[in-house]
């Protein structure tokens, strides 16, 4: 039991705490004529609003004075009841019998004399079970958790700006404020209202000290059915359809069948107000309108609050014909490898793609990006196109199509349009806005051809994802392996040491990576002097309080990452260890390198999309904890135990790296 609420600190007293049971089903009495399964004599047992968690994002409604909202697809409800009496139930331990606790929270009456559930007769064929007070739970209730789809909103006031703070008026402006609510999101999908819960509570978030109300509204179905969930991509039809409920039919006085008064609401009939709801409606609606500065797709805008790939995956089977994809002309962490649009590209399917860069990336591009961005189009055959900056595509992200027109979507900011794991992304700086265009974009073919250096024989693309799974130890003998696989021509460095080695890796901050690295290093197929290793890294910025494992566990801001990795390769591996430690991204480059330098002069470069981050340790490994509090000593004993341990890789995604027998630098 906890003291304190997890999400806004407060003290928890006896009222905001239940102990409760799961039942797992029902039995009556199974002897006795005068009790059993005659529900006449049953008495009313009142209803109890679920208790409800959300876990997703505080988002902002389009406009921030209408207030904020979460979505959550994995939200929590906790249904219980307490008994005829609220005060709970007496549950014997012995048998399982239960009654209600009396109005005072005494045990009821001939409770310890009460007939057996079940066991039989006595020694002397005794029918009553005679429970000691240890073999009885008091005030218990009966509950269950379940998930499902939640959608919770954080009305304001529209009059002062300030959140529905609890008063007897906010109250039922937030009670026929959501009922309202929920028939526009059930009309608005074309579902029965009854398919939806409602429930308001009271909540505390972002740092402010008194609790407000806040409107939950979320699928009745265990697991969800994607209703409440999808309320962010529907706000304006939502507020149109609540304000046609509460002008109601019958023009009541306050609520009527016709309006707000339904076979789940009477419980809160009094509360019930459509006049207020009205009101309120009215003047939302007139402030939902986006700003002008953000109808970057013209009267068609809209925002919405997912990032680009989930947008397009919730639409992908409606809008599946010819897709445009839009890249700005910042080079800052170019990552062709890794991004958000491969992601889209591996996991949605278009009949067509036009992967659409500016004209200046034909002359502004190396080889090797060149060759990183036609890694990137063959994902799913993409044709790469050009575009002239102007402000037609200064914001814009992609525009794909269907039979019935176009989805274009839009961002704010231009570091969001980067070719990285940023493009497409939405945060408290980025806002993307959704619209419809009569046509696609007119694009140019373009000159960007792939490096005439692209052969085989010196460059080898390799697309892997299950290949290295198994012992860490076997892990580089199995990437060397791989790659002297192919059509390499390695006969410049038969006859040559490797004297130097260089790695570098901004996100190097976990010792499941550090670890298969040095299984790589180790077993590099060439013969060696052993002369330097030499390690870029970022230093962790992580913090940390509480446990950390080798699943999710880092190093932290505090800790001594460069001394580890110095004496982790240095003797048996180099005999000289150098670690460059940046403290900024800016400062490392974003891809991640590993370059053997050989005594003829000659090198070998190899670039990994993701590093050796997308594998973990498999989930029966004897090594899950890490020493990360303990000392140095005891942290490298624990490097080298794991050498033993397997791992997999975790993405859904392949994992490309290049080998570059010829590079530029």
């Amino acid at each position: 039991k906890t003291n304190t609420c997890p999400n806004c600190s407060a003290t928890l007293d006896d009222n905001s705490t239940h102990k409760y049971i799961v039942p797992k089903g029902f039995r009556v009495p199974y002897y006795g004529s005068s009790v059993g399964t005659d529900i006449s004599t049953i008495p009313y047992i009142p209803n109890s609003e679920p208790w409800i968690k959300v876990d997703g994002d505080l988002l902002s409604m389009p406009n921030p004075a209408l207030g904020s909202f979460q979505i959550s697809r994995q939200g929590s409800l906790f249904h219980y009841n307490e008994g005829q009496h609220q005060t709970g139930y007496a549950v014997c331990l012995s048998c399982g019998y239960s009654a209600s606790m009396s109005a005072s929270g005494e045990l009821p009456m001939n409770f310890k004399n009460h007939l057996k559930l079940k066991g039989g007769k006595g020694q002397e064929g005794d029918k009553k079970c005679k429970p000691e007070d240890s073999a009885i739970q008091r005030n218990v209730s009966f509950g269950t958790v379940s998930t499902t789809d939640i959608w919770r909103l954080y009305p304001r006031d529209l009059d002062n700006q300030e959140n529905l703070s609890v008063t007897e008026r906010n109250k039922t402006l937030a009670w026929s404020l959501g009922i309202a609510l929920r028939h526009g999101l059930a009309r608005t999908l074309g579902i029965n209202t009854e398919e939806l819960g409602v429930n308001i509570e009271q909540a505390k978030f972002e740092g402010n000290s008194n609790a407000v109300y806040a409107i939950n509204i979320y699928d009745k179905s265990t697991g969800g059915s994607g209703f409440s969930s999808s309320a962010d991509d529907h706000l304006e039809s939502i507020f149109k359809q609540a304000l046609e409920l509460v002008k109601c039919k019958n023009h009541c006085s306050s609520r009527c069948e016709t309006c707000l008064l339904s076979y789940d609401t009477k419980a809160v009939e009094s509360l019930l107000d459509r006049n207020i709801a009205r009101d309120y409606l009215i003047k939302a609606l007139a402030k939902m309108q986006l700003p002008e500065e953000l109808k970057l797709l013209g009267d068609s805008s809209k925002m919405i609050y997912t990032d680009a790939y989930t947008y397009l995956n919730l639409h992908s089977s409606k809008y599946n014909k010819k897709a445009q994809f839009f890249i700005s002309d910042n080079l800052d962490d170019w990552n062709a490898l890794s991004n958000r649009l491969r992601t889209i590209f591996e996991k949605l399917r278009f009949e067509s793609i036009e992967l659409c860069v500016p004209k200046s990336f034909e002359q502004s591009l190396s080889d090797e990006q060149k060759l990183n961005l036609f890694a990137l189009a063959r994902v799913q055959g993409a044709r790469i196109k050009t575009y002239d900056r102007n402000a037609e595509f200064d914001n814009l992200l992609c525009t794909v199509s269907s039979d019935q027109g176009y989805l274009s979507l839009a961002c704010t900011k231009q570091k969001y349009r980067g070719l990285n794991e940023n493009w497409g992304a939405v945060d408290h700086e980025n806002i993307i806005i959704a619209g419809r265009l009569n046509n696609d974009i007119t694009v140019n073919d373009t000159d960007l051809s792939e490096p005439v250096q692209y052969d085989k024989k010196t460059i080898e693309e390799f697309n892997i994802k299950s290949d290295f799974n198994g012992p860490i130890k076997a892990f580089g003998k199995k990437f060397w392996d791989l790659i002297q696989s192919r059509n390499l021509d390695f006969s410049s460095y038969e006859n040559s040491k490797v004297k130097s080695v260089y790695y570098s890796d901004r996100y190097l901050v976990s010792p499941i990576p550090v670890a298969i690295l040095y299984s790589v290093i180790k077993n590099i197929p060439f013969e060696q002097t052993k002369e330097s290793f030499a390690i870029h890294y970022k230093k962790s910025s992580y913090n940390f309080n509480g446990r950390r494992n080798l699943r999710k566990g880092n190093w932290a801001i505090n800790e001594n990452q460069e001394g580890l990795l110095k004496r982790y390769f240095k003797g048996s591996l180099f005999s000289e260890v150098k670690a460059y430690q940046a403290n900024y991204n800016n400062e490392i480059a974003h891809d991640r390198k590993l370059r053997l330098e050989f005594e003829n002069g000659e090198s070998i470069v190899i670039r990994l999309d993701q590093g050796f981050g997308y594998w973990e340790l498999n989930s029966r490994s004897k090594h899950f904890n890490f020493p990360f509090d303990d000392d140095m000593d005891k942290q490298l004993k624990a490097l080298k135990g794991i050498a033993e341990d397997k791992v997999k890789h975790i993405n859904d995604a392949k994992t490309i790296f290049y080998v570059n027998l010829d590079p530029e630098d």
